[in-house]
Formats: C-alpha cells, structure tokens, sequence
C-alpha cells in the first residue's frame, strides 16, 4: 500500500496522510517501511520516521478495506488516494464517487461500519 508517492522518480502533488498536507516532490528516493503486512512508501525520511514511532496512528480503519464498503457488508479494495481522515483515523475508499457518497454521512456509515468489521474480519 502507498499512501504517499507512486514511484521512485516523478514529481506529482500527492495527499500525504503522514504530514495531513499536499506534498509537492520531486522523489529521488523513496523511504520505505514494512508494517502490518503492508508496504509502505514515504516522500521522506521524516515521514517515515513519524510513522515508525506510533504505526497505530496511521494504519487506515477496517484493514485498509473500503470504509463505505465495510459499512455495507462487504470488504473492497481501495483506491489509495480516496481518503480522509476524521478524528485522527485514516478512512479509505473504494474510489473519490464512493469517497463522496461516504462523505455525506461520515459519523452514520462509521457506527455502521464499526458494528460490521468484526463479523467481517471473522469470515473464513
């Protein structure tokens, strides 16, 4: 999973969940980190280091699944840069139209979303 640059050598403004900004870069080289089965890429070291001290604070709600999804009943991939974050927890999404749906009733599809994970994440 990348939530802050694509590729080793590009120049692109991309929502970095780790510094709550847009981070405009040119990515010579990548700082990488591996956690909760996960791969992780950083605009910078910086960043990474952030995310290293408190991983728990970053990792995105109902295992990186689609948080409108979950709210559903089902587990869906996401797109990485359809995502908010709503009381220090990072929520991802399937992409920005479902974002947007997601978006008008965070709190309700949350609770939702909260009471569904568990039955979810316990299917064979």
């Amino acid at each position: 999973m990348c939530l802050e640059a694509a590729t080793s050598r590009s120049t692109a403004m991309t929502p970095s969940p780790i510094s709550s900004t847009e981070v405009r870069a040119k990515v010579e080289r990548i700082s990488r980190s591996s956690t909760a089965g996960a791969r992780w890429l950083f605009a910078s070291e910086a960043n990474q280091k952030r995310f290293e001290e408190d991983p728990q604070r970053f990792l995105p709600a109902y295992g990186g699944y689609c948080a409108y999804g979950v709210s559903q009943g089902y587990l869906v991939k996401i797109d990485p840069e359809a995502w908010k974050i709503v009381n220090d927890r990072l929520y991802l999404n399937y992409d920005r139209s479902v974002a947007r749906t997601w978006a008008k009733d965070i709190a309700g599809y949350v609770k939702t979303a909260d009471r569904n994970w568990p039955k979810l994440v316990s299917k064979p």
